[in-house]
């Protein structure tokens, strides 16, 4: 572990670091360690392997080419499954995995390389996991906020149909117009409705009838994200 760390703290100075960490096998290092401590169950050591791994990936469209080249992305489908049980340490591993493949759909990527980092998300099946783990009961704010920002970031003509369906959209709509709710979290769920409704004119008039409907009652009342998809 103090190796990762060192790791961080000299990628966080060195350009030249991360694209010789990729291809000097620190992904493939990574991903044993994640093995080793259980994914999703670990603790504080997969936190600091996905915090390096966001480093190396970050705005870094060589070492990213290279982890969808070398079929890493599906390797870490692992870190999505949704638990029986959320927790502190479960909830950081998991908001640190979703911001970790936000990475590759970044606004400061060139368009080319975004779509080719969506398609790949696509083949590897890594929609259903985002929105399982968004509608996993007691699912925490910052996991929600993290899926979000995400699945706003990876929608498309493709995927819309299934965030609309699973009722994560209507009940980001939804979220953003409760006052009580932290600013992020409702930008968040604002940052995907938008992204939905700009794709589909079925989609305006579904989100419309369906947000009548659901502030129909008492619009001040605190609600759970996973209650307004229920």
């Amino acid at each position: 572990n103090e190796a990762v760390l060192l790791f961080s703290e000299l990628c966080e100075d060195n350009q030249d670091l991360p694209v010789l960490f990729a291809f000097e096998s620190g992904f493939e290092l990574l991903i044993h360690i994640f093995e080793s401590e259980s994914w999703a169950e670990g603790g504080v050591v997969v936190q600091d392997c996905l915090k390096l791994m966001w480093l190396v990936l970050n705005e870094n469209t060589n070492t990213q080419s290279f982890f969808k080249e070398m079929g890493f992305m599906h390797k870490l489908l692992p870190l999505f499954a949704s638990p029986e049980r959320w927790g502190k340490r479960r909830s950081a591993i998991a908001s640190a995995s979703v911001q970790l493949f936000s990475v590759f759909v970044s606004p400061c990527l060139p368009a080319n390389h975004v779509i080719a980092m969506v398609q790949t998300m696509d083949q590897i099946g890594l929609l259903p996991h985002i929105l399982n783990l968004v509608k996993s009961p007691g699912c925490p704010d910052d996991v929600v906020e993290s899926c979000l920002i995400h699945l706003s970031r990876v929608c498309s003509q493709s995927s819309t149909q299934s965030i609309i369906d699973s009722g994560v959209c209507l009940a980001a709509l939804t979220l953003t117009l409760n006052s009580e709710r932290r600013f992020p979290l409702r930008y968040a769920g604002w940052e995907l409705t938008r992204a939905c409704i700009q794709r589909s004119v079925a989609t305006q008039r579904e989100l419309v009838f369906g947000i009548s409907q659901a502030t129909a009652g008492d619009a001040s009342q605190s609600k759970t994200f996973g209650s307004l998809m229920g």
